[in-house]
């Protein structure tokens, strides 16, 4: 289990996102939730370097690098500390 993610607080969660380009981050304790809901792939911006383990992808095809997240379309991925 990951204490950040159990504990119902909402004032420790923050959002981020971009609706023309069509992103949307969610960030919560050392967990990340990027989301491309675009038809095009895109790179998102993931301000956080301690979140750089991928725990779960819906396309095997994700990027991480110093710049962000590159998501194909309708895609998302969970990152978060290289030790969970």
């Amino acid at each position: 289990m990951i204490p950040s993610l159990a504990d119902g607080r909402m004032d420790r969660v923050r959002v981020h996102g971009n609706e023309h380009a069509r992103w949307l981050t969610v960030e919560r304790g050392p967990i990340i939730v990027a989301c491309n809901v675009a038809t095009r792939a895109q790179r998102v911006p993931i301000g956080r370097e301690q979140s750089n383990k991928v725990l779960l992808t819906s396309d095997p095809m994700i990027e991480l690098n110093a710049r962000g997240a590159a998501l194909p379309p309708d895609s998302v991925v969970v990152l978060g500390p290289a030790e969970l």
